[in-house]
Parts: structure tokens; sequence; C-alpha cells
């Protein structure tokens, strides 16, 4: 059996729970401001600098990224094929020889000996090798870089040593991933949870993530530093508190 306190304070909790259950406009509310809100884009849609930015990224990344599957499809042999652009206009190609020169020189620094099997193969002496195919060059990623730097604030030679900077770790990244992949076909290893084009593309976008945030709060600190001039300027030429007495 219940007792009249054990049952007034049921039926008070019943009371409150049908109370709030039914509070379906609060609910609503909650819902918007959970998820809803945050994806509200007509600020951003209003804001001339952001549309302005959205607009130079978009087409320098379209520039950089269909100008490597251009030129990868004109220096190909068949098609399309170019002799000029193969010989002349083909970064793909020296991008990729880069790679294996650098993947080379790492592992020859820890012992490991290696050979040029041809324009596409690095193979351990003794052991098997590597092929770089054009998804492992990082051109997307390099792309990714470049239109972001471009699209941002900042003068031509601010811009080309961040783009330069850049474009040398996400490299540096890349024929360290590279090094690993031979190391590890050597060693009958598997990287573990992704495969190893997975990985890179963690690594250098986690990279350009830690540059974006330089990149920024140097922007910030130069702006701040031109503005301080400015600023010294409108003090001094503000008028003094201080009063004069002329001496009777």
């Amino acid at each position: 059996a219940m007792s009249n306190t054990s049952y007034n304070e049921w039926v008070d909790g019943a009371e409150n729970y049908a109370n709030n259950a039914l509070d379906t406009e609060k609910i609503k509310v909650q819902y918007r401001e959970m998820f809803l809100k945050p994806l509200n884009l007509l600020p951003l849609l209003n804001d001339k600098n952001f549309l302005r930015f959205l607009v130079k990224f978009l087409g320098m990344f379209a520039i950089c990224y269909g100008g490597s599957l251009v030129i990868i499809g004109l220096s190909a042999p068949g098609g399309w094929y170019s002799p000029f652009v193969d010989h002349y206009l083909n970064l793909i190609t020296w991008l990729r020889a880069s790679l294996l020169w650098g993947t080379k020189s790492i592992l020859a620094v820890f012992g490991i000996s290696t050979y040029y099997l041809n324009a596409f193969v690095l193979k351990k002496t003794g052991g098997t090798g590597i092929q770089i195919i054009y998804s492992c060059i990082g051109y997307g990623v390099m792309s990714f870089w470049i239109a972001f730097v471009y699209a941002n604030e900042g003068g031509l030679k601010q811009k080309l040593k961040w783009i330069t900077g850049g474009l040398l770790l996400i490299w540096i990244i890349n024929i360290m991933r590279l090094a690993l992949v031979l190391v590890a076909a050597n060693g009958k290893f598997k990287f573990p949870f992704f495969d190893h084009h997975t990985w890179f593309n963690i690594a250098a976008y986690l990279a350009i993530f830690m540059m974006i945030f330089y990149y920024n709060r140097h922007l910030s600190l130069n702006h701040n530093h031109k503005n301080e001039p400015r600023d010294a300027e409108k003090n001094n030429s503000s008028p003094s508190g201080d009063n004069t007495t002329a001496n009777n």
C-alpha cells in the first residue's frame, strides 16, 4: 500500500514530467539553438569580405588542382598528348622526381640502400619497392594551401614566403610517409587503422590547419603593429587637458 505522502510525491513528479514533456515550444527553441543556429550561413553570405575570400579561394584552387589534372592528361602518352607540356611544363613529373630523391635521401640517412627502378619506382636493394602514382604526389593538398594563402590578406612577398614554406612542409611530410611505406613493405607490416594515403592526408591537413592558425596570427600581429603609430598620432594630436596660467 502507498502512503498519502508517497502518493502525493508521485503525483507531483508525474505532473512535472508531463508539463516538461508537453512543453514543445521550449523543445523547439532548444533544438534551434543546438542544431540550426550553427548552420545559419546568412551572415557569412552577406559578408563581402568572406565572399571575396571564397571566390578567390575557389578560383585559385580550381586553377591549381585543375591545372595539375590538365598537365597529367597532356603529358601522358596517347590521347591529347603534348610534347611541349611533357618536356617543359610537366610540374607533376618534376614533383614526383623530387619525392623519389627525397625518399631515397632520408632512407640513406638510416643506412637503407635504395635505387631507382624507373621514373616511378624506388626499390630497396635486395628487397621490394614503392611506386609513386599520381595519388601519392599530393598536388591536391598543395593546391588547397596555395589557394588559402592567395585568397587571404597580406602582401605579395609575404604570401610567397608562406606558400613556399607550406609547400616545403607538405613535401617533407610526403617523403616521410613514402619512406615509412617502403620500410613497411620490406618489414611486412601495415599502417594501423588506415592506409598510408589516409595517414598522409591526416598529417598534411593537420599541418595546414596549424599553418593557418599561425598565418592568421601573423596577419593580426602585423595589423596591430601598423595601427600603433596611428593610435599614437591620434593621442598626440588630441587637445591636452592641462591648463596654463598667465603670470600677472
